[in-house]
């Protein structure tokens, strides 16, 4: 809440200069809110992580693939 970093670098963000701040990450922010769009129009978030996936929406991970519980905790970050 106070924008600092305390595990992991959530999906949207990265780590300020400083090492202890969080910044926006405007990719991450747009995926976010095509995220969002997605499950306005009623997308479930198996539908969603595999949208994602065919469309080639990049992940947090280089390399990895989304899945479900990740479109769940994103819109639950938000």
């Amino acid at each position: 809440s106070n924008g600092e970093r305390l595990g992991t670098i959530p999906f949207g963000y990265t780590l300020a200069k400083d090492g202890i701040h969080l910044l926006e990450e405007p990719g991450e922010q747009e995926t976010i809110a095509y995220i969002q769009r997605l499950r306005v129009e009623g997308l479930s978030f198996n539908a969603i992580s595999k949208r994602l996936n065919a469309e080639e929406v990049p992940c947090k991970k280089e390399g990895s693939r989304w899945h479900h519980y990740q479109i769940s905790r994103i819109l639950q970050a938000v």
